[in-house]
């Protein structure tokens, strides 16, 4: 009770999410994914995990996805922000249980792609490379 994950953008590096919610039959439905709606410009300069409301920009809900057994939640790793929470009042055996994984390039893949960048754009990937 009290876990909160604000609203962030996976590490740079991940073309998409995939969330596989373990829930219990008797878990509550919001524990599940909050998607939030980004206002303004999202401009990462780093590769780690991005939080917009440290750069500024408002994160507005947009949609809860419910916490169901046995559900699959993918998104893509871009414009929008994801978060998730277990309230403060829950019951103290309260747990969220999920499976997380991302999908995207590998460094021979990142290193085609950077290849195509202007010069300008290069920094913001680089530390993918060493990953």
């Amino acid at each position: 009770p009290g876990y909160l994950l604000g609203p962030h953008l996976d590490p740079k590096r991940t073309t998409f999410t995939v969330l596989l919610y373990l829930a219990r039959e008797d878990d509550p439905e919001e524990l599940g994914t909050d998607l939030y709606r980004v206002n303004g410009i999202i401009r990462r300069t780093g590769t780690k995990t991005y939080y917009p409301e440290e750069d500024g920009l408002s994160c507005v809900k947009a949609k809860q996805i419910p916490f169901r057994p046995n559900t699959i939640l993918a998104f893509l790793n871009g414009g929008g922000a994801h978060g998730a929470m277990i309230p403060r009042d829950a019951p103290p055996a309260t747990a969220r249980y999920a499976y997380q994984f991302y999908v995207g390039p590998d460094v021979e893949q990142l290193t085609t792609l950077l290849a195509t960048l202007p010069p300008a754009q290069h920094q913001d990937w680089l530390g993918l490379l060493a990953e």
